[in-house]
Order: C-alpha cells, then structure tokens, then sequence
C-alpha cells in the first residue's frame, strides 16, 4: 500500500520488518509465498528509492524471491493465484541485469538457457 503511494521509504521498512519476523519464524512451510513477496518487494522499494535498478542488493532480492517461487512450484505447492509469480520475477531480473550489462548479455545468456525472448 505504502508503495502505491509512493512511500517507497516506509513501504522497503516495513518489507524488512515483515523479512525479520518470518526469517525468525518456525514454520517456513506456511509463510513461503509471503516470504518471496517480500524478497520482491524489497527489490521493487530499492529500485523506486534509488530510480535505478539492476543493483547487486536488487537482484539479489529478486533472486531470493524467485529461489522461493521455484522451489513451491516444483513441489507442486504454488497456488493458482500466484501461478505466473515466477515468470514475473524473472522478467524483473531480467530487466535488471539488462539495465545493468547490457541487453546483449542478457540475449546470450537467454540462448545459454534454452529460452526465448519475452
């Protein structure tokens, strides 16, 4: 909410606050999807913070986020309202590491992969 309002500052302080408490929680299994929104939204308060993405911090972030995606979708735990959530991190880290090397780099590593273009 504080992010639609431009409250990028108090929404990545409260994204961090939200990363201690489930970091320190017991039960990772009930708290994965929240944990990967906020790995995301800490990204996404970074980039609007500091206008410029593809940061070490940021894709890190976005990583992490999608490291949870992954894992919930290959356990076949991933629900249907967060079914694209994967795709749409990628695209997100995508976007950065383009801004970051380079479109061509980010091409060559598509084709390393075996994906297409999006």
């Amino acid at each position: 909410m504080l992010m639609k309002h431009g409250n990028a500052a108090g929404a990545l302080e409260n994204y961090r606050q939200a990363l201690a408490t489930l970091e320190g929680g017991t039960d990772k299994n009930e708290s994965t999807e929240t944990l990967a929104e906020v790995y995301e939204g800490i990204a996404d308060a970074q980039i609007m913070l500091s206008k410029k993405s593809g940061s070490l911090s940021e894709v890190e972030m976005y990583q992490k986020s999608l490291s949870v995606w992954t894992d919930l979708q290959q356990r076949g735990m991933l629900t249907p309202n967060y079914a694209n959530r994967p795709n749409e991190v990628k695209q997100k880290i995508e976007r950065g590491s383009r801004l970051r090397y380079g479109a061509r780099v980010v091409t060559t590593l598509r084709r390393l992969r075996g994906s297409s273009p999006g």
